[in-house]
């Protein structure tokens, strides 16, 4: 009791929450807070949610579609009552899922890293860190990166590939998935910082990173293997950072099925009770 009485509340005009169902997209979900954000279709404002108001069956996937009911927060901000699934969205699921974590990269990047070519994925932040020795899903951005065309010439470089056929594989997603999809999964490995950049110029720096030591960033993460999920993979909108998402069992790929559910079972993903 008397909490709704705080200042904030009193003073906000009744129009401020709309409670009726209406659209949004999720934007942003944080698994280990057991919160994210929503956007609201009407207005683009982002809302909070917390995991108590995910309906039953509901994945908090970023770019999933729901319809949530907007109340008041604890704080006195809007807040979502209630999240549920929009008809035929991939929010819904009746499928046996995995809560697993997931970055975004552009092509050429992303194919390089899928195709076990790019060993070393770089940062100016500690993005990757708290990802050692776990498994990390790869999302396919929309767009392409510019980079004039370097990463061509340093594929070619001693310890490489020369063929134009394989730097076109390498480079490009094999037939069946596009961008705009979860694509592969991932074994990060450690990250370290290497504040020079001749230490990052080093030859096999630079054709693991498939970078300039100047266009890199400081810390460099390993990654240790690279597999394809099964096409077309799990359609979503890009996001930045590392979000967690709910991945369909049936697109990891056969042999690892297992020892991926196990692995993040015991990291404390892996779906309900794991932690």
């Amino acid at each position: 009791g008397g909490g709704d009485r705080m200042g904030k509340v009193v003073d906000a005009p009744a129009s401020a929450v709309d409670t009726a169902p209406q659209p949004a997209t999720i934007a942003t979900w944080k698994e280990d807070k057991a919160f994210g954000f929503v956007r609201l279709d009407a207005g683009g404002k982002e809302v909070f949610f917390h995991k108590s108001s995910l309906a039953p069956g509901v994945f908090a996937n970023p770019g999933a579609q729901v319809i949530v009911s907007v109340g008041m927060g604890k704080n006195g901000k809007p807040a979502c009552v209630s999240v549920e699934a929009a008809e035929g969205s991939a929010g819904a699921s009746d499928q046996a899922c995995v809560s697993i974590d997931c970055f975004s990269m552009n092509q050429p990047f992303a194919g390089l890293v899928a195709h076990g070519f790019k060993t070393l994925e770089t940062r100016n932040s500690t993005v990757f860190q708290k990802l050692a020795g776990r498994w990390c899903c790869l999302h396919v951005g929309q767009r392409t990166y510019p980079d004039g065309g370097k990463h061509r010439e340093i594929m070619q470089r001693p310890g490489g590939v020369s063929d134009e056929a394989e730097l076109n594989r390498l480079t490009s997603l094999p037939p069946g998935f596009s961008k705009g999809h979860v694509v592969a999964i991932l074994e990060i490995g450690e990250t370290e910082l290497m504040e020079a950049q001749g230490d990052r110029e080093a030859a096999e720096i630079e054709l693991g990173a498939v970078a300039t030591g100047a266009a890199m960033g400081r810390y460099l993460t390993t990654v240790r293997s690279a597999h394809w999920l099964a096409p077309p993979g799990l359609q979503m909108k890009g996001f930045p950072g590392v979000s967690t998402i709910q991945l369909p069992v049936d697109l990891l790929p056969a042999d690892l099925r297992d020892r991926v559910q196990a692995d993040l079972a015991a990291a404390g993903g892996g779906g309900r009770g794991a932690r």
